[in-house]
This record gives C-alpha cells, structure tokens and sequence, in this order.
C-alpha cells in the first residue's frame, strides 16, 4: 500500500536558483532529477505513518546492519560533503507530481522509494547519530511518474531494472 497522502520534497536550488531538471517524455511519463540534503530524505522516513509505506513498491527493503550500510552512515557522519560523490543516490515514483517552484517543493502523489532503501534508513540512523553531519550531505533524487493502473509492465520493469545490480569483485 503506498502513501496515500502527497509526499513533498524540498530541493536544494543550484547555482542558477533551479531546483530541479524535468525531463517529459511519451506516455505522459515525466522524470525530475535533483538534490535533496539528507536530512530532508531523513524527516520523509520519519513520520510514522510513511516509514514502510514508502518502501511499497521496492522490490528489496532494508537488508539490515550490513557492512555497506555501515558504510553508508559512517560516510553520512564523517564525509557529508563528499556524500554525494560516494552514493548512488535514491530513484523514485509517483502517480502525479505537483510543482511549486517557489519552494522549491516537489508533491509527489502514491509516491514510493524503488531504490535507495539502504540509503534512506541508513541516513535516518545517521541523523540520530550526528544531524549536523546529515544536514551537510546532498542526494541525488530521481522521481518518475507513472499511470497506476495503466502501465503494470512499466511500473515493474522501472523496479526491476532499478534494482538489478551485480555482486562487484575487486580486480
């Protein structure tokens, strides 16, 4: 069950005061890419009626006290400027998508975090730990719409391709 009330998101703004790409393509479907602070992605898994709700549609939830999440929260408290560059960032959808520019707000509705399940929790427990740290880092945010109902093969596959990755071996 996704969240049935409008997640919104605050964007940072960049050097020329945009707070976000938009890219429209066909079938209606749009893409916005941006960068949110990590304390905003921790406040969105705060609120307790979010919290599982907004993992629904991934495929993979929390994988526990891995060695990678460590990593990640270590990499949130003791690099938050360089948090970017090390992560991956965080993909995302929504049926309907309003904009307010102003705010630099995106509401984002039955939205859902398809990848990017470690890095929420992961800075959720790093915000715990160390806000100041967690409010210095930047993520890459990447939300899709979709029409729910409409398109079940898009809305699988932008999981499943978003959540295909392979074991990586040091050469």
């Amino acid at each position: 069950e996704t969240i049935s009330e409008p997640v919104r998101l605050t964007f940072l703004r960049g050097e020329d005061d945009v707070p976000w790409i938009k890219l429209n393509r066909s079938h209606g479907r749009s893409m916005y890419l941006g960068f949110v602070s990590g304390t905003e992605i921790a406040e969105v898994y705060r609120p307790h009626t979010h919290r599982f709700r907004l993992f629904a549609l991934n495929i993979r939830d929390w994988v526990g006290e891995t060695s990678t999440n460590k990593g990640i929260l270590t990499t949130a408290i003791t690099h938050p400027d360089d948090f970017l560059f090390f992560n991956n960032g965080i993909a995302g959808v929504a049926t309907s998508i309003d904009e307010d520019v102003e705010n630099a707000q995106l509401s984002c509705k039955n939205f859902s975090i398809i990848n990017g399940a470690q890095t929420v929790r992961s800075l959720s427990r790093a915000q715990g730990r160390n806000s100041d740290a967690v409010k210095k880092t930047s993520i890459l945010v990447r939300i899709s719409t979709f029409s729910l109902g409409k398109e079940p093969t898009f809305l699988e596959d932008v999981t499943r391709y978003n959540n295909t990755q392979n074991k990586i071996s040091v050469s």
